[in-house]
């Protein structure tokens, strides 16, 4: 049977317009997407989509039942965020940063009430960017948490009260890495984040929700206390698609206690789309290496280099799943809440959908901007490709240039680099039929400057001296923060035809 039909007649599209409804159908590569990544999941499984560009949105709601997805209008419903919320709590810390009420660098002991068991290593302290950007060296989560749930037999969090937490924080309390080091995601961090925010305000956290953040941006169904949003909220399911109690994260709530919706969640992003101080500043990076960054609550993917970037976060419960990407420039964000159990097999499929729907608009648009081809199908299209490279191997160039195809022995894999005559290079060093990295180069006599666009790419431009002799490339690196391209670039490269070659078909001339 095919796909689309089991998408019950039509999923409607709710526009951001003057109509109530418009129904949309689906193009075939959405419909397919929709059904695969949702092909597992019990019924009764609800999700809610935003796919947003600049201020139009399209919502997207059904619920599974068997295996028909049926549309049902939940835009407005609340589903709990999870760790989606750990943006908010950042966006919290924010203001007190411009405020200069405390700064990013601080120590986080020089304002605690007490004194942490360990607040450093190394010499190096716990400060508000570390805590912020996951490289505070705190474990995942305190140490004795199951300890406590076991004696009072409770919510897995709810149990373990802001009591249980300065205690182990006072007495207990051992990192697991050097601050400012290493990334290592923490959701104890984020919850000392939250207690100190807390803390310097003089006010609870969902006090300060409200007051700082939502009506700010008039967000109706954003909350911790479900009791304030109880007759919109979607139950939780757990992996087997029963339904499940919700979970009060106490302690931890600033690392994933909200509860919202794709409508709140929209309005949330169109404010990232426009000048507003405090989100600038928050979406700053302040930790990365290679093509991945953190700012403050935000990850980072540079899916095309350093002009072309999406901000994302996800979200796991027992009986939630979501997940949220964002590109601020180009003003285009997905946002995917759901039902699922973060303990059911495919929970992933939740953030791929997210990925693969923003992907779609990027690959449907003529204007991308800066985000030249950062997916293999725009590469495609645009002039790279596996059967580009083959073509340019019937090509006789002169001896002393670039141009042409390059290869060399890689650790028992064949590496291949391609310079086109216009400016466009890519390699190939996984060994199928396709490329892997792409983008351009320009030169200044044997000096080249490589610039990745897509695929595996640095989010760094490459700076190399170059030598050719007998058909024998090498590159000395002159600046590049790319430890892997350095590698790559490395070695002895051999142009992959001679003039004696039977198969070149002509003669490369200016």
């Amino acid at each position: 049977m095919n796909k689309r039909l089991l998408l019950l007649l039509l999923i409607f599209i709710t526009g951001c317009n003057k109509r109530s409804q418009e129904i949309t159908e689906l193009s075939n590569h959405e419909s397919d997407l929709i059904h695969d990544l949702t092909a597992f999941f019990p019924g009764g499984t609800q999700l809610s989509i935003a796919v947003i560009n600049d201020t139009n949105t399209d919502y997207i709601g059904f619920k599974k039942i068997g295996d028909t997805l049926q549309y049902i209008e939940n835009k407005d419903a609340v589903f709990e965020i999870g760790s989606i919320t750990k943006v908010f709590t950042s966006t919290l810390l924010t203001y007190l940063l411009l405020d200069s009420i405390i700064g990013l660098n601080d120590t986080v002991e020089d304002i605690l009430p007490f004194s942490l068991n360990q607040s450093g290593k190394e010499t190096k302290k716990i400060t508000y960017k570390t805590l912020a950007n996951h490289t505070s060296g705190l474990p995942s989560l305190p140490e004795d948490w199951e300890e406590e749930i076991l004696h009072k037999n409770g919510n897995i969090y709810e149990s373990y009260d802001t009591h249980a937490l300065l205690d182990y924080l006072k007495n207990r309390l051992t990192l697991v890495g050097t601050p400012g080091n290493d990334y290592l995601y923490s959701n104890l961090g984020y919850g000392l984040l939250g207690y100190l925010i807390e803390h310097i305000n003089k006010a609870g956290y969902e006090v300060l929700l409200q007051n700082t953040i939502c009506k700010r941006y008039n967000l109706k169904s954003t909350t911790t206390d479900v009791r304030k949003v109880q007759h919109k909220i979607i139950p939780g399911l757990d992996a087997q698609g029963n339904m499940i109690s919700y979970w009060d994260l106490n302690s931890l709530k600033a690392a994933g206690g909200i509860l919202s919706s794709v409508s709140d969640l929209t309005k949330f992003i169109q404010a990232n789309f426009k000048e507003d101080a405090v989100l600038s500043y928050q979406r700053q990076e302040t930790y990365g290496w290679g093509n991945f960054g953190v700012a403050l609550g935000w990850h980072i993917t540079k899916i095309g280099g350093n002009l072309c970037a999406w901000y994302y976060h996800s979200g796991s419960k027992d009986g939630y799943r979501s997940a949220l990407y964002m590109d601020p420039v180009r003003k285009r964000a997905v946002v995917v809440l759901s039902n699922v159990s973060a303990y059911h097999l495919n929970n992933n499929n939740i953030d791929k959908l997210a990925y693969e729907l923003l992907k779609l608009e990027y690959l449907k648009s003529s204007d991308n901007g800066d985000c030249v081809a950062p997916f293999i199908e725009m590469a495609l299209k645009k002039g790279w490709g596996g059967r580009k490279r083959d073509s340019l191997k019937q090509i006789q160039f002169p001896k002393n240039t670039l141009f042409g195809v390059w290869q060399k022995n890689s650790h028992n894999r064949i590496d291949t680099r391609t310079f086109f005559p216009d400016n466009k290079v890519q390699t190939d060093f996984i060994g199928d039929k396709e490329i892997d990295v792409w983008g351009f180069y320009s030169l200044d006599a044997n000096i080249v400057t490589v610039i990745d666009i897509g695929g595996a790419c640095c989010p760094a431009d490459g700076i190399y001296n170059f030598d050719i002799v007998n058909d024998t490339l090498q590159f000395f690196v002159i600046s590049d923060n790319c430890e892997g391209r350095r590698m790559g670039l490395s070695g002895n490269w051999i142009r992959s035809n001679t003039p004696n070659d039977e198969n070149i078909s002509e003669v490369y001339k200016e």
